[in-house]
């Protein structure tokens, strides 16, 4: 059976309550007839990510637990029961940004930043799927490397394509290395893009890799390239420069994220304009797409929202308001 991603709005819908607030709750109201209350597998780490996957009527979930120096592992059966939860044994200093691989040899792989001694670096480890060590943790990154982000991609031999970023692209930009599904190194490290960085991916049908990434040409300047990655070849197709942005003062960037369906790719990233006191804070989320896949890019999907205070006053807090939706 091919390993799936399941995707936060059915995570959602399994009505799995991972929270570090309100730690007595053990389950959630009923929000629909047809779906059970949620339950509480644990606590995460303050603005920390989950990651999940589900295989073989199993679903396996791993976070940074409270605190971040420890990694929590859960594997759900097909009844939604807790068939495992334990800390798996790690680096254990500052963990973040975990991401799960599932070889297909009854193992759980794990990829996950940490920094036990700075700078912060890419590790793995490879468990049983009681969570048990069975190999690492190896450090991936080289030793003088500073990891900002990574991305990773599964192949169906159960290989995984690993990109990760220099904290500072000028440093070197993107590199590209390949694990086998025994947790060996397969292809060593190597920078594939210069001076680029915040990688995003997604896994087309045929295999194939479609890759995006940001590169800062001048201050304040940010372009947005594409292209697709071969992994049998170990190289990029023709890059195409699919978008640009800038940045200001007060004015912050969140960077793209790529979405993939049977016809087309997506590209959506966000700018937030910051604001204190009595002044307005705003959020803008663009998306863009081809035509086709030799076409330029062309259209937009926009999502705007200013916060307001209580009062009517505007105000920098959580934003609302409504969604404009333009192609």
């Amino acid at each position: 059976m091919r390993k799936r991603r399941i995707p936060l709005l059915v995570a959602l819908s399994l009505a799995i309550l991972l929270t570090g607030c309100q730690a007595g709750m053990t389950k959630t109201r009923k929000t629909l007839p047809e779906w059970s209350r949620g339950e509480q597998l644990g606590l995460a780490g303050l603005n920390q990510a989950i990651d999940l996957l589900a295989e073989n009527d199993q679903v396996h979930l791993v976070w940074v637990a409270v605190g971040g120096k420890a990694l929590h592992y859960v594997r759900l059966d097909d009844a939604g029961q807790v068939q495992v939860s334990t800390d798996l044994q790690s680096t254990g200093a500052h963990l973040a940004d975990p991401t799960l691989l599932l070889p297909g040899d009854d193992s759980l792989g794990v990829l996950w930043t940490d920094n036990p001694n700075i700078p912060r670096a890419l590790f793995y480890g490879q468990y049983s799927l009681d969570g048990q060590l069975v190999q690492g943790p190896t450090r991936l990154s080289p030793t003088e490397a500073r990891v900002s982000s990574y991305a990773v991609a599964q192949n169906l031999d159960g290989s995984s394509d690993i990109f990760w970023a220099d904290e500072m692209p000028s440093d070197g930009g993107i590199h590209h290395l390949r694990l086998a599904a025994d947790g060996k190194t397969a292809s060593a490290d190597r920078l594939l893009v210069q001076v680029a960085g915040d990688p995003t991916l997604q896994v087309g049908a045929d295999g194939s890799i479609h890759m995006a990434w940001v590169e800062e040409p001048s201050a304040r300047e940010n372009y947005v390239y594409y292209a697709v990655f071969d992994p049998s070849a170990g190289e990029l197709g023709p890059v195409i420069l699919a978008a640009s942005y800038r940045t200001a003062t007060g004015l912050v960037s969140y960077p793209p994220s790529l979405g993939l369906d049977e016809n087309t790719v997506y590209l959506c990233w966000s700018l937030e304009q910051r604001a204190g006191g009595l002044s307005s804070g705003e959020a803008h989320t663009t998306a863009k797409r081809p035509r086709s896949t030799s076409a330029a890019w062309r259209g937009r999907c926009v999502a705007s929202s200013r916060a307001k205070s209580a009062s009517g006053s505007s105000a920098s807090g959580a934003l609302s308001g409504k969604v404009k939706l333009t192609w």
